[in-house]
């Protein structure tokens, strides 16, 4: 087998999610990629800065500063050498890809992404030759974006997860122990913004809670997500609280089955603080 390209080179992950964080730790760690964490594109901006990245792996959606303004920012401030900047986002709606080129991302790709195609993608960028601060992305790179066109499935599917991650027990445990403490979390932020009447808020937790669903193989959950995600802001009342409760629900489900596997999955598993930010 050929040598990944990109082992042992140093490449920046900035992404506000927990669990996808975890996620992606372990998957650059089996590819052999040495990654740094941030968790949000002001924190990625300053570890940019202080840093000597080879590549950086932008989440588009953040708190604080957002893809958009971490690209534009290293796109104003980089010298000679232009940076690889990917966006990696489970927001696949038309026109996000196009948006994110003409911000000065050089590729979209949609979340989650299986262990081979990131190795592809990854050692695609990292075994290309240096280009200057002043070029453009180069045209015709296929875009991952994709249709949201899952269908309904069981709760939970982690074949899905392991899929991404690996057939490692421990790893797998750990991972959807943290995706259950960040998710009830976020369980009941939801409940608080739709007693508030807090659309904008709870598409935003919709946002966040979408991606890490899909990662650690809840598609059913992650679907529910993107529609409270799009339609949080054009329905009122019983019609917004209706999304939330549709939310709130395949949450409990898909943490209840969850948990019923996890019980009988095998012995305890590692640490997870050292993938987690």
């Amino acid at each position: 087998m050929t040598e990944f390209p990109g082992k042992g080179r140093r490449i920046l992950v900035v992404e506000d999610d927990a669990t996808n964080r975890s996620v992606l730790a372990r998957q650059l760690a089996m590819v052999g990629v040495d990654a740094e964490m941030a968790g949000n594109g002001m924190e990625g901006l300053e570890r940019w800065r202080g840093g000597d990245f080879a590549l950086v792996l932008s989440d588009l959606h953040m708190p604080v500063m957002d893809g958009f303004g971490l690209v534009r920012a290293i796109r104003n401030e980089e010298a000679a050498i232009r940076t690889p900047v990917l966006a990696f986002s489970a927001d696949v709606r038309i026109g996000q890809a196009e948006k994110a080129r003409d911000a000065g991302f050089d590729e979209f790709l949609a979340k989650p992404m299986q262990l081979d195609g990131l190795r592809a993608v990854l050692g695609r960028w990292l075994a290309a030759p240096a280009t200057p601060a002043s070029a453009r992305a180069a045209p015709g790179l296929a875009s991952q974006a994709r249709a949201d066109g899952i269908l309904p499935c069981a709760e939970f599917d982690a074949g899905a997860l392991r899929e991404l991650v690996g057939d490692e027990p421990a790893v797998v445990l750990e991972i959807l122990a943290y995706f259950d403490e960040v998710a009830t979390g976020i369980r009941a932020d939801l409940l608080a913004a739709a007693a508030a009447g807090d659309a904008a808020g709870a598409g935003m937790l919709a946002h966040r809670l979408k991606s890490s669903a899909r990662s650690v193989g809840a598609a059913p959950l992650g679907l529910l997500c993107a529609r409270l995600e799009e339609h949080a802001g054009s329905v009122q009342g019983a019609g917004f609280a209706a999304l939330v409760d549709e939310v709130v629900q395949a949450l409990d489900a898909a943490l209840v089955a969850m948990r019923r596997w996890r019980a009988v999955g095998g012995a305890r598993g590692q640490d997870m603080t050292r993938y987690a930010l």
